[in-house]
């Protein structure tokens, strides 16, 4: 007591036991929690020392505001850092994995029930708030909700879930047929979900949507024995062969890698507490830099989570700002050419092989991607990186990380009491040849911006209520529906970047090769008008004010201006 002051007092423990103790935070959030040594030297500085708390600069938690939501003043909700809403989308995921479970009108059992969304690996950057709660039914129609003329709805991800089907010889042996029985099977799911249980359901041919606690679930019925049709392919001659197919590798992706690296992940979550705002951390620094595309989020979460595994010489980290210091460190450092990244989810791999894991890689190189990242289940280290990063794009990665890590790594030493610790996550645009600006009111996820600072509604009172809404508009982004669209037209001739969590532009680069002039061909009419050289040749030329002019007019309502950002004027 002499020691603690008032901040000694006598507790009397779960076992019985009384003990002198100090409570330090009351919040449940996992972001306080670790501002506890914080809150412990600042106080023992000023008893002891008459030390101000103003005086005593702590760099834990800096970084927290990139996790942080703007909610209402008058919610209920503790986000925090985002922990405890992951918490919250698990807990009603369960009460769904059970309910699925116990379906008895499907002709097949089902045997298995995993989410794969990022939120269920405790990785997902912004996860997921209770759909806001529909109070005039004038917008209910048919059971589903309707927008309010000239306003977006409000963005609801769909956090997809696996089911997978018992075996069955029964399937057929076409892959249209076994997707309109998935699809029959949907149905079935739907209406025992909604006339026996009671859930908001909206069902669909691929998949069943379904409302509980305020999230939608996207139920996916899945059964291996669907890969092996999709390889099976029959010569003229009638001779059935087995290949590699692209929807074969996705869709063994979807019912099978990804559920797996869930499962280990979400372990590894379990045993260190930090990987979750860790690994948000370092895609949201991702995210801000516009490469959003050029990485798959699950090869950023292997190398967040090699960071805990196997941190030697250092421990393993505490707090996400180091997380994402390590993060940028191993990125712009780790000789990716020369070396797999092995990563040894659950400690299943023998010594034999870290040993043969890098021998092979050698002798293959040439066949392999530039990024190569092995685990126990993908020993070539390539699930995760094939097609993308590309090597431009691996080079492009590890430049912004290392300026990133030069920059942090000063203002956390020298510039800690002045510095904007939110500059790594504002990219240099000017680096772009044209800058696409958004208008506000078309983002429907500008409250995620890294210096957004507005509001989003969600649902209040009891959660329980909601299940008796419909199923609200979901997955709708008309800033990301537009994003693809330019992709899908103009992506042979420029690239296009973006961040997705509340970004106001979209960046531009023209493909060099596009610009010069081509041979006159008809395939290569688009967008390019004939000119005459040397010697009366014809040849094509890139007609850029065309395509600008279908971008404003592709992006009507959505597009603010489109500007050179070397001059920042619009053009």
């Amino acid at each position: 007591r002499e020691f603690w002051g008032d901040k000694s007092e006598m507790r009397r423990f779960k076992d019985g036991t009384i003990h002198e103790a100090a409570l330090w935070t009351s919040s449940p959030c996992q972001s306080s929690r670790r501002l506890v040594c914080k809150n412990i030297v600042q106080y023992v500085l000023q008893r002891h020392c008459g030390i101000p708390r103003s005086s005593v600069h702590y760099m834990t938690g800096k970084l927290d505001l990139l996790l942080h939501l703007n909610l209402p003043k008058d919610g209920n909700q503790n986000y925090g850092t985002g922990e405890e809403q992951s918490l919250a989308v698990i807990r009603a995921y369960d009460d769904v994995n059970r309910t699925v479970r116990a379906l008895t009108t499907l002709p097949l059992s089902i045997h298995s029930v995993q989410g794969i969304h990022p939120v269920f690996r405790h990785s997902d950057v912004f996860p997921a708030l209770p759909a806001p709660l529909v109070k005039d039914e004038a917008n209910i129609v048919s059971g589903h909700v309707m927008p309010e003329e000239g306003i977006l709805p409000q963005f609801v991800p769909a956090l997809s879930v696996i089911c997978m089907l018992e075996s069955s010889g029964k399937w057929p042996e076409e892959p249209e047929a076994v997707k309109c029985l998935k699809a029959l099977f949907h149905i079935k799911m739907g209406k025992e979900l909604k006339e026996k249980h009671l859930l908001p359901v909206s069902v669909h041919k691929t998949h069943v949507d379904v409302l509980k606690g305020g999230f939608v679930f996207r139920l996916k019925m899945a059964n291996t024995r669907e890969l092996a049709v999709l390889r099976t392919v029959k010569s003229d001659s009638g001779m059935i062969k087995f290949r590699e197919t692209d929807e074969a590798a996705a869709l063994e992706k979807e019912i099978i890698a990804l559920p797996h690296l869930t499962s280990l992940l979400h372990g590894l979550h379990q045993e260190h507490p930090a990987y979750s705002a860790t690994v948000r951390l370092c895609k949201r620094w991702i995210a801000s830099q516009m490469v959003w595309d050029l990485l798959r989020e699950e090869a950023t979460e292997l190398m967040v989570a090699y960071m805990f595994i196997s941190p030697h010489p250092c421990t393993a980290p505490a707090d996400p700002g180091v997380g994402l210091m390590r993060f940028l460190h191993l990125l712009s450092s780790f000789n990716w050419k020369a070396d797999p990244l092995i990563v040894n989810l659950n400690k299943e791999f023998l010594e034999q092989d870290f040993s043969d894991i890098p021998r092979d890689f050698t002798k293959n190189r040439t066949t392999l991607p530039c990024m190569c990242i092995a685990t126990p289940q993908d020993k070539t280290g390539t699930k995760w990186t094939r097609p993308s990063p590309s090597e431009s794009h691996l080079q492009r990665l590890i430049l912004l990380a290392r300026e990133s890590l030069k920059i942090l790594d000063k203002q956390m030493m020298t510039e800690f009491a002045s510095s904007d610790l939110k500059m790594i996550f504002r990219p240099p645009i000017e680096n772009f040849d044209l800058v696409i600006r958004l208008l506000k009111k078309a983002n429907v996820v500008c409250h995620q911006s890294v210096d957004g600072r507005h509001e989003i509604l969600t649902s209040s009172g009891d959660k329980s209520s909601s299940d008796n809404q419909p199923v609200p508009v979901t997955e709708f982004n008309i800033v990301r529906k537009f994003l693809h669209d330019l992709q899908s037209i103009f992506g042979d001739i420029a690239m296009f970047f973006h961040d997705p969590f509340g970004g106001n532009v979209i960046g531009m680069v023209w493909r060099k090769q596009q610009l010069d002039k081509k041979d006159f061909k008809p395939s290569l009419f688009p967008y390019r008008k004939p000119v005459i050289g040397e010697n009366e040749v014809i040849s094509l030329e890139i007609q850029k004010e065309s395509i600008l002019d279908d971008i404003r007019i592709l992006g009507g309502g959505i597009v603010e201006c489109i500007e050179h950002p070397q001059r920042s004027s619009c053009c």
